[in-house]
């Protein structure tokens, strides 16, 4: 799966619309059906996917940490390391040097 669609499919939330891709794609990283009872199992899987393919195929040059997220007042909203741009990533940190250590790799 493309890195650029299945961070779409995280941005819109449309897990559900997308369930057989996500459970495709999970078979294929993992070598086994997606089998849990968890209301948001598509939504996990989905994120666990991003994080096994984002380093092989990401070419944005501001990669935040998995557990951090930033808050951009011009869009007022909150990003995480799947929903961070690089724009976004600039804009921010324009504003707030001190969170350059939220990011796990920048280009400088």
């Amino acid at each position: 799966m493309n890195i650029d669609l299945l961070r779409s499919i995280i941005n819109s939330g449309a897990y559900a619309s997308n369930a057989v891709i996500i459970q495709e794609e999970y078979k294929r990283v993992f070598k086994r059906d997606l089998n849990s009872t968890c209301p948001d199992k598509l939504k996990d899987a989905a994120f666990m996917i991003y994080a096994r393919q984002k380093d092989s195929e990401d070419t944005r040059l501001y990669k935040l940490k998995p557990s951090k997220s930033v808050y951009d007042e011009k869009t007022r909203t909150a990003y995480n390391f799947v929903t961070i741009t690089d724009d976004v990533a600039e804009r921010v940190l324009a504003a707030h040097p001190e969170w350059v250590d939220r990011f796990r790799t920048t280009p400088n």
